[in-house]
């Protein structure tokens, strides 16, 4: 599985074997599945990147809304 971010430090801090921050730790533990292999590549922002300019509205969005929201967002773009 892929995982694509525009945060450099979440990318850094994601290959970290002591990770201080809880939501680091938290997917970091989620990803430990031995049947997924999970890699986390980092995309350059706002440069038009298919699913990224989506991936910002709804992070916009879950700002906004304050809370948890499943918002119908596909698995994957391809």
């Amino acid at each position: 599985m892929n995982i694509y971010s525009d945060s450099m430090s979440s990318v850094v801090a994601s290959a970290s074997l002591y990770p201080r921050s809880p939501i680091i730790k938290e997917i970091k533990e989620s990803c430990q599945n031995p049947i997924k292999h999970v890699n986390l590549i980092w995309t350059k922002a706002h440069v038009g990147t298919f699913g990224n300019e989506a991936a910002d509205s709804v992070a916009g969005d879950a700002i906004e809304l304050g809370d948890d929201h499943r918002l119908g967002i596909p698995i994957s773009l391809h």
